[in-house]
């Protein structure tokens, strides 16, 4: 397959993010045709450690910044995010790079079989372009020898395709009103559609900040789940030192924010995504990656090596995700 016959493959599936997610796309939409498709590739996904993360606001900031903990600590990391701002390859990310374009061809022809096995049943709906771009990416990371893949939800949690992952870790980042006419119309519904990412004994990192009536359902569902809640270390933004020293009229200008964590072995944190917003999605970045870091991946040689090296002020880079949120 050429990369234009992907491209044109690609652009032909049912694509909810283009046409609009109509009011009915909760009982229209169902897990069974991706999980098909996963099965027919062989379950790409199942092959690669994983980490997933759901929320309304800060999933994407907070998905590239515990890639590059990550990637920093040693591990080849792969990133699964959405919406792409110019290519799809952005979607499709190993150690901060974009899908290359015949690796995307590649991986698009396997996927376009399976795609005609599923469609062929009478059954199963269609698979949709999210659907079948999350197997693409699966395929990539797998042929790619990847450590960790970290995988950000595209709508919700409860029906989304990467519900299909069965991570090491998730997350929940902060909650709020989003695609209210899909999730419903209350913080309780909608915590509660992104907390069924929640699998049982897979750790659940909950954002800091959370109101009282998403907790209470992130808690419960967590429950039900068979998964305990934890909360994201404490992060707080401090103003850089340079800025007590501007004059009047002066103007600083700061390529990173400076935040500072409850933990020693983190100490002040410099972060190129900017704004006091990110200490809540760093907190919870830094909670799933102490779970990789505490044990939970095998280290290597170089992994080991690179975490003894890691300072007290670190720095976090966003090179992974232009324009994450």
């Amino acid at each position: 397959m050429t990369v234009e016959e992907a491209l044109e493959f690609l652009e032909a599936l049912t694509d909810f993010e283009r046409l609009g997610f109509h009011r009915h796309f909760a009982q229209t939409v169902g897990l069974d045709s991706a999980r098909e498709l996963l099965l027919a590739l062989g379950h790409p996904e199942r092959a690669v450690p994983a980490v997933h993360i759901a929320g309304t606001k800060g999933k994407g900031s907070t998905a590239a910044m515990v890639e590059r903990v990550l990637r920093q600590a040693g591990y080849r990391t792969g990133l699964f995010t959405s919406p792409h701002l110019v290519s799809f390859r952005e979607r499709i990310r190993i150690d901060g790079e974009p899908i290359p374009q015949q690796a995307l061809a590649d991986c698009v022809a396997l996927a376009k079989s399976a795609y005609e096995q599923v469609q062929s049943r009478s059954d199963l709906t269609p698979c949709t372009f999210f659907e079948v771009y999350l197997a693409v990416a699966a395929l990539h990371f797998l042929r790619e020898n990847v450590d960790i893949a970290i995988y950000e939800t595209g709508l919700g949690g409860r029906l989304d395709a990467t519900n299909l992952i069965v991570p090491l870790v998730a997350a929940v980042t902060s909650i709020g009103f989003d695609h209210t006419y899909i999730l419903g119309e209350t913080l309780d519904a909608i915590a509660r559609e992104k907390a069924e990412i929640s699998k049982p004994d897979v750790p659940l990192v909950v954002a800091r900040g959370q109101a009282d009536e998403a907790m209470r359902a992130i808690e419960e569902i967590a429950r039900k789940n068979g998964t305990e809640v934890t909360l994201a270390p404490v992060v707080a933004r401090r103003e850089p030192p340079e800025k007590a020293a501007l004059a009047p009229g002066d103007v600083l200008v700061w390529p990173h924010d400076r935040f500072e964590t409850d933990s020693r072995s983190l100490g002040q944190v410099d972060c190129s995504l900017l704004g006091a917003h990110q200490a809540a999605n760093l907190g919870v970045a830094f909670g799933l990656a102490q779970h990789q870091l505490a044990g939970t991946l095998r280290y290597s040689r170089r992994a080991a090596v690179a975490r003894l090296r890691l300072c007290p002020q670190s720095r976090i880079g966003a090179d992974t995700r232009t324009g994450a949120t």
